[in-house]
């Protein structure tokens, strides 16, 4: 039987958190974990994530409750759990996560874990979140009763298209 890392459900202390963040760099490699950085994704946090998420997957699956049956409940995505299963961190949202701790039963944990993760949370409540609707156009020029639509050239006569088969072959022929 596979053994556990031990911190993966338990609440991390700083230098717990600095050697997992540690041996996350050592592993991917430089390059790699400043690319992360660059990502606007904090190390740090996703090492505080790690126990919550892994703690909120425990104790669904000890419960036998399925990511559906739990958004069905709590009128969500599947793909938000997901998010907090998986400790994506920048796409948590803070009241699907304090619905799922409180489904989960696990309320007295998860306010430990706030406690001790204040900042977590606050960039999560100060997150602004994303645009999804196209800027609206500005809107036409007010117009003036002496203003004319402009109608389009009536006086052309219309030329009207049509495709015809001759032989096997289309050809197009103009109509007056």
């Amino acid at each position: 039987m596979e053994t556990e890392e031990p911190w993966v459900t338990t609440i991390l202390s700083e230098e717990a958190v600095k050697a997992v963040v540690k041996k996350v760099r050592e592993e991917i490699g430089e390059d790699n974990y400043e690319e992360i950085k660059l990502a606007d994704v904090n190390p740090e946090h996703i090492a505080r994530c790690i126990p919550l998420a892994e703690r909120c997957r425990q104790s669904r699956t000890e419960q036998g409750l399925t990511l559906g049956a739990i958004a069905r409940t709590l009128k969500v995505r599947v793909a938000e759990l997901q998010q907090i299963e998986s400790a994506e961190i920048t796409e948590i949202k803070p009241e699907i996560l304090q619905n799922y701790v409180s489904h989960l039963k696990i309320d007295e944990w998860y306010s430990a874990w706030a406690q001790a993760n204040e900042g977590i949370i606050e960039c999560w409540k100060t997150a602004e979140p994303e645009e999804t609707q196209e800027p609206a156009l500005p809107a036409p020029p007010p117009r003036t009763s002496k203003a004319k639509r402009n109608p389009g050239p009536r006086n052309k006569p219309r030329r009207r298209i049509s495709l015809r088969r001759s032989n096997g072959a289309a050809s197009a022929k103009a109509k007056p």
